[in-house]
Parts: C-alpha cells; structure tokens; sequence
C-alpha cells in the first residue's frame, strides 16, 4: 500500500512536468482551475467512502454481522451515486461560470467537461475500496491505485498530444494563441476519466469474483440484531465527514487560494500576467515542493494505525517512541530532499522545464522550499492524531491554520501588494501554523518530554550546510549545471548531508532501520567511523 500511495503520488505530481512543456505555463493555469474543482468535488464526494465503509465493515464483520455489513455497502453505495452524480453536474453545468468569472479561465470550461465522468467513477471505485478493505484485504485498492495511475498518464499524454495540435489549428483560425494549452489539457482529462474507468472495471471484477464467499458467510450471520439503513446511514456520514474536512483543510484550499489571487490581482495585473504567474506557481513551485510531502506520506502509511493499535493496549511508552522514531525518520529524508531542490532550483528546472525561463520560478523555490518541510511534519502530526482518535482537534487546528492563511493572504496581496510571491508566504504561515498547532497537541497528548521539533536540530543543520555548498555550486557552474551533470551534484550533496548528520549523532541505529537503504547507510558509517 506504501509502494501504491507514492507511485500513485509521484505521477500525480510529476505528470505536470512533461504537460507543461507541452502547455507552458499558461495552459498549466487553466489545468490549475480545472483540476483543482475536479479536486474540492473529488474530496466531497469520493475520497472520504473507503474511510468510513471499512472501519464499520470491519466493526461488523468482526461480530459476524456480515447483512449489518452488507447495509453498510448499499449506504455508502447510495452516498457515491448521489454525491458523484452531483458533482460532475456541477462540473458540467457550473464550471463554465466557475473557469469564467471567479478564475478568469473562460478556456477551462471546456476542459471540465471531460473530466466530470470521472467523479462519479471515482466515487464509485471508493465503495468497492471501501468493501475490500472493509474484508481485511487493501491489496485490490494498492492495485487499482496503480493501473488509474498508469492508464491516466498513457491516456493523458495521448489525448494532450492530439487535443493540442488541433487547438493549435483552430488557435491559427481563430488568432488566439491560448487555444492550444486549453485544448491540450482537455486531452489530459480525457486520461484522467479513462483511468478512473479502467480503476472502477477492474475492482468491479474483483468484486464479482469475491461476492459469492461474501454471500456465504452472511448465511451464518451471527449477528442478533438487524440494524436499519437510517442507523448505518447517520453513522456513515458521522465518520465520513471529518474526513472529508481533512481533506479539504490539507488538499483542498489551493482552490481558494486561486480565487483569491485572481480577485485580487483583476485590475493590478492583465490577464495573461495573472494567468502566467499562477501558472508557475502551481505547475512548477508546487509540483517540485510536494515531492517530499508525498515521500512522507508513503513512509509513514500505517502511523496512525499503530498509533491506535499502541494507544488501546496502553503501552504509551512504546506508543512515545514509535511517534518519534517515525517522525524523525521521515524528516531524515525529507529535509535535505526540500532543501536541495531550493538550492538547486535552477538546474533542475532548467533540466526539467525546456527553453523555458528558470529565474522567477527559482526563486519562489529557495524562498519557499522550507513549506515543504513544515507540510510534510503537519502530516505526521495530522496522522498522529488520527491514531490518538482525536479527530475534532485536528479539524479545529486545521480551520484556525486555514483562517490565519486567508488573512494573511488578503492582507499581502489586497494590501502590501504583492504578486505570486504573496501567495507563496501565504503558503509557509498556513504550514507553520499547522505545524505548530498540531506538534503542541501531539506533544500534550503523548506526553512528550521534549519538544519533537528539537529532535530535528541536527537534521536542519546539516541540510542547511548542505545547502549552502550546493547553492555555491549552483553559482559557479552556472548553465553548465544541467540534465546529466545534475546527478553527480546531487549525489554528492546527499553524502556531504549523511556526513555531517552523522557527525553530530542526528541518527540512531534504530532510526536508520526505518529507512530505505538504512542498513546500507549504517554498514557505511560503521566502516568510516562515523558511527
């Protein structure tokens, strides 16, 4: 499931570097104000399903009440075909207005309609997620995750090739030059609907081939009492919702945050600026920041189950030490890993990003680079917390964080007038804030002797030097500085990182066990005496 979620999450995310060269940044803002409804739509109706279905299945299911379970399937069954349906109407028929007059990106109208079936299939596709995990098995979801992921990039880049020459014809015809990047991101929605169907056929199958051993164990139901459809319902949505915010409070607010911006900016900047410069912002700045916050999310898959798990059987000192192992095995390798990709913003955009100018991009990059730590240790900390059951408090720290991002956000673009540059601080106050608010209740409810973000002192500093020498180096090769050449740098800012980290005894044997290759690395520093 680990392998699934960071496969799934990678492509999700550097699946706009190849569409951006073939849409420059422009067509990236219209897939921006495209992708990111398809997304607020997507966490109201899809993504919280599995999340609430299987926790209750099992629950059932555990009790040998397989027809209270069954009741469970056709409730959140019910609550796909009603959301899903909903949502891609929305799509439909609202998204013209949407693109047109909150986004200014009439172009992207378009594009959503071929992206709205794939909001009732995802939906869909959460029931039986939902079923299967709900029966003990999370194997048919980490596959079904694989083949969306990989039927959405085959399709995609397909329909973006074909879409786009011909939106650049009628672009020649008609004497706009955006109709190209708008056409070519319908091409990719066509990819990401046919992965959504291939996902949704294939756990379908599944479904058929299991339901007759399903259907046998609810003859010998053992349950005593038959709950009714309005108890499961009222249950469904009391678990469902929660996750539902989580969603939208992590994933969810860069759709306000391009309204925002676009309001804004109407009349301060042109169209084609505004477009520009949420373009680059999201397409290049953030695709590269999330890198590391989707690492972390892969490497800490089961924390909040263990967490649980170890908070049921009352063993908090174990359940003390397993919190801050994960945490500061994950922030290992996620701090160099953001620090470097600021250090070396521009020969990895240069690398990445064609003939195409690397210097404001850069920029955002080494200012903004350290969100990518403060998101990627709100997660853990989100996590942690989920485990501990304490769901009403990570919702409240996320509305409070979230609160404090939008002023902040008025207040530098409405009021200090900022570019996208506002919308970039705005960025590392809402990771800090939840960073803070979050690691302060973990800390509480832990029992923490001392304060997790101590712990990651060494780390810092030892990606911080290593930034500095690779920034140093970024300024002295200069162009040269590029595609293979880039390798070697970044193996060597890697081991000058793990030297020093060594050096001041950031990482414990038992740390180094938690992470890929760690074994590797700790034979390494036996031999040099590092450890």
């Amino acid at each position: 499931m680990a392998v699934a979620v960071l496969f799934a999450g990678l492509c999700m995310i550097l699946k706009q570097v190849p569409l951006t060269n073939m849409v420059k940044d422009r067509g990236n803002s219209v897939y921006a104000t495209c992708y990111e409804l398809f997304l607020v739509l997507w966490l109201l109706s899809a993504y919280g399903i599995p999340c609430a279905a299987a926790p209750m299945m099992q629950a059932r299911i555990r009790q040998g009440q397989y027809r209270n379970a069954d009741k469970i399937v056709k409730v959140s069954l019910c609550y796909a075909i009603v959301t899903g349906l909903l949502g891609t109407a929305c799509m439909v028929f609202a998204g013209q207005y949407v693109a047109g007059q909150l986004l200014l990106e009439p172009l992207a109208g378009f594009a959503m309609l071929f992206a709205a079936p794939a909001l009732l299939l995802s939906s869909l596709s959460g029931v039986l997620r939902g079923y299967f995990r709900g029966n003990g098995s999370a194997v048919p979801t980490a596959y079904s995750m694989i083949i969306e992921s990989v039927i959405m990039l085959a399709a995609g880049f397909a329909g973006a090739k074909l879409m786009a020459d011909y939106g650049a014809k009628a672009g020649a015809l008609l004497q706009n030059d955006q109709y190209e990047g708008a056409f070519g991101v319908a091409g990719f929605m066509i990819g990401i609907s046919a992965g959504a169907l291939l996902s949704f056929l294939f756990l379908l199958f599944l479904f058929f081939v299991s339901r007759s051993y399903f259907k046998q164990q609810s003859k010998r139901d053992g349950g005593r009492r038959t709950e009714s459809i309005s108890e499961c319902f009222c249950g469904f949505l009391l678990l469902i919702l929660p996750v539902i915010l989580y969603g939208l409070f992590f994933r969810g607010y860069l759709f306000v945050d391009q309204i925002i911006f676009c309001r804004c900016m109407d009349g301060s900047l042109s169209a084609s600026d505004i477009s520009s410069q949420w373009g680059i912002y999201y397409g290049k700045y953030k695709v590269l920041t999330s890198i590391p916050i989707v690492l972390a999310v892969s490497m800490s898959c089961a924390l909040s189950a263990k967490v649980h798990a170890l908070q049921k059987r009352e063993i908090y000192q174990h359940l003390r030490d397993h919190v801050s192992l994960v945490l500061h095995g994950v922030m290992v390798v996620v701090i160099p890993l953001s620090i470097m990709i600021g250090a070396l913003a521009k020969p990895i955009l240069r690398t990445l990003y064609h003939g195409q100018d690397p210097e404001f991009p850069a920029e955002l990059l080494l200012a903004g680079c350290i969100s990518a730590i403060l998101f990627s240790a709100a997660f853990l900390m989100a996590e942690t917390l989920r485990g501990l059951k304490k769901t009403k408090i990570i919702l409240l720290c996320g509305a409070v964080s979230l609160a404090i991002h939008i002023g902040s956000l008025y207040l530098l673009l409405e009021i200090l007038h900022l570019d996208v540059s506002g919308v970039l601080y705005a960025d590392i106050i809402y990771a800090f804030a939840l960073c803070i608010s979050l690691g302060a209740t973990v800390q509480k409810g832990c029992h923490m002797r001392y304060s997790l973000l101590v712990r990651q002192i060494p780390c810092l500093i030892a990606g911080a030097v290593t930034g500095v020498i690779l920034f140093l180096l970024t300024m002295a090769f200069g162009n040269a500085l590029q595609d293979i050449m880039l390798l070697p740098v970044v193996a060597v800012g890697f081991l000058i990182y793990w030297i020093i980290l060594l050096l001041c005894k950031g990482v414990t044997r038992e740390e180094l066990q938690c992470l890929p290759g760690g074994s590797l690395i700790e034979r390494a520093a036996v031999l040099c005496r590092l450890m």
